[in-house]
């Protein structure tokens, strides 16, 4: 079991107690598993109470709106008739983000930190965590920063647990006490992890730092800024684990950072304000 010194107690229950009881406003903002299913240190359980309906599970890519899919439409003509030049603009973005990012806190912004941030992944086809996702996880253990929360909710199917569930389960395996976990399982996408976010954090007294991967970086570090989210991040990773599947995912990020930024000056040429309050 992980230690933690007696001083703290007082403070992380209150970080805990504070999170559980925030509830998001109606959508988009996922809402928090509740108190009821939280484990304690011994990994039980206590009793069900009363508690909003959770949404249904849903994959990620059904979660897209209309508006989404009308973005990603004029995204991708966008990158055909630049001829893939303003996708190579945000490619490079994702580089210098995966390479410059910190896997390290300094003491100073470490002792500054109450809790650690961990953003889900998406679940392997048969349930088990991905790489990249143990990878997050194990370097929250290394913080050594308390509480977790660990965010993302059920996107591979109904009959898989939330990312943020089977999150927990892997830090309960490694000993981690389990009254410092917080979970929250409603979101289904980096932009609804953080909107969750910042509904939960009470400013100026919480203050996370985010755990993601290297070439997650540039993406969560943009949407978060667009919802005046300015934490500080943290790299799974200690440097980047070049590889054919990285490459492909450096890639991907970049096509989903083009997709951001269509979505967001096309919402401002068209003053949009459903689309600009979602990302803003």
């Amino acid at each position: 079991m992980i230690q933690f010194l007696t001083k703290q107690d007082a403070k992380i229950r209150k970080t805990v107690h504070r999170l559980l009881a925030a509830r998001a406003p109606s959508n988009p903002t996922p809402t928090p598993i509740s108190p009821a299913t939280s484990v304690s240190s011994d990994g039980a359980s206590p009793a069900a109470s009363d508690t909003p309906p959770e949404k249904s599970a849903q994959p990620r890519h059904k979660s897209m709106g209309p508006d989404g899919l009308a973005m990603l439409l004029i995204s991708s003509v966008v990158i055909f008739l630049t001829v893939g030049l303003s996708l190579l603009v945000c490619l490079i973005h994702v580089l210098r983000k995966a390479w410059l990012a910190s896997s390290n806190l300094t003491p100073t912004l470490q002792a500054d930190r109450s809790l650690v941030v961990v953003l889900g992944v998406c679940l392997n086809a048969d349930g088990s965590l991905p790489d990249d996702y143990i990878l997050r996880l194990r370097r929250a253990i290394t913080l050594n920063i308390l509480p977790i929360l660990i965010l993302g909710g059920a996107t591979r199917g109904p009959h898989f647990p939330a990312e943020s569930q089977a999150g927990r389960d892997w830090l309960l395996a490694q000993h981690q006490a389990g009254d410092t976990i917080l979970c929250e399982d409603g979101s289904r996408s980096t932009l609804e992890n953080l909107t969750y976010l910042r509904s939960a954090l009470a400013p100026g007294t919480d203050r996370p730092v985010m755990i993601t991967n290297r070439y997650h970086m540039a993406r969560l570090q943009i949407m978060a800024r667009g919802l005046g989210l300015n934490y500080p991040l943290c790299a799974a990773e200690d440097e980047i684990p070049w590889s054919l599947s990285q490459c492909g995912k450096l890639l991907l990020e970049a096509a989903y950072i083009h997709w951001y930024y269509t979505g967001y000056w096309i919402a401002r040429l068209l003053r949009h304000k459903g689309m600009l309050a979602r990302i803003s």
